[in-house]
């Protein structure tokens, strides 16, 4: 299976953050490359550039993208944890 694009990962990086703990992004990445059966290769794939996997350049931009919806919050560097929304 290829890499999904970063908004393929957004969803269920939101399901895997969901029970509000703080989680260590490597940890969460871990558990998404297993989600989606990520074979060694796929996870080996290098930027262009050379300095980054894609998949982890692209759960860093879901990241990003969720922490500016207001969805994600991290308290420490290289943490997240899913914001608690309510109603009033």
């Amino acid at each position: 299976m290829a890499v999904p694009k970063y908004d393929e990962l957004m969803k269920p990086l939101l399901c895997a953050v969901a029970d509000g703990a703080v989680y260590k992004i490597k940890d969460v990445a871990a558990t998404l490359a297993q989600r989606f059966k990520l074979s060694s290769d796929d996870l080996s794939e290098m930027l262009p550039s050379g300095r980054q996997t894609v998949f982890k350049n692209r759960v860093g931009w879901a990241k990003t993208y969720l922490k500016k919806a207001g969805l994600l919050d991290s308290p420490a560097r290289a943490t997240i944890v899913i914001t608690m929304l309510t109603t009033q």
